[in-house]
Order: C-alpha cells, then sequence, then structure tokens
C-alpha cells in the first residue's frame, strides 16, 4: 500500500481516500502518511474531529499529516492536542517548527 500511496504522479488520491473509513488501523496510519507526502491538507482539515478517536499511531501519522494544514490551523490544532506522550509530544514540536 505505501508505495502506491506515497506515489503522487498515479494521481490516486481519491481512491486512497475511499478506503479510509473502511480500513483496518494499520492502514489508515499509511492513508494518513500518504496524505502528508501528497500535501492533501483540505482532506486533513476533514479528519481533525477524529483525531480524538484515532489509535495512538493514527494519531502520531495525524500529527505528521497535520503539517500540510496552514500554519495558523496547524498550531491552534496543535495547541489542543494532549497525549501524554513523550513521542507525540516530540512530533508536536516538530510540526510546529515546520
Amino acid at each position: 500500500m505505501s508505495l502506491f500511496a506515497r506515489n503522487s504522479s498515479l494521481n490516486n488520491a481519491s481512491q486512497i481516500i475511499a478506503i479510509y473509513q473502511n480500513s483496518p488501523s494499520s492502514l489508515r496510519r499509511e492513508i494518513l502518511l500518504s496524505a502528508y507526502s501528497q500535501n492533501m491538507g483540505d482532506w486533513i482539515r476533514e479528519l481533525k474531529e477524529s483525531y480524538t478517536i484515532m489509535d495512538i499511531w493514527c494519531k502520531r501519522a495525524f500529527i505528521i499529516a497535520s503539517t500540510t494544514l496552514p500554519v495558523e490551523e496547524r498550531k491552534f490544532f496543535l495547541d489542543y492536542v494532549k497525549d501524554n506522550s513523550l513521542l507525540n509530544d516530540i512530533l508536536i514540536k516538530w510540526a510546529k517548527s515546520k
């Protein structure tokens, strides 16, 4: 999946998004990371409300993908995120610096 998801020249973003909702969490993580590599900020914006119900690895992928959001929106969202996880805190700090 990651090979096809991260290749933006295939123009497959809509197909990848379509399978997100019915996918297991391991595949959702790959889809979120592909959204990051394909700069799909509009779709990431739609997923912000579901952040709290994501598993820990999807949350980490989402934090990475959130760097595709506009700076002010990204910082506002990341200020709201509180997971009490050292790795997530590091990722949030990295994402805010982008």
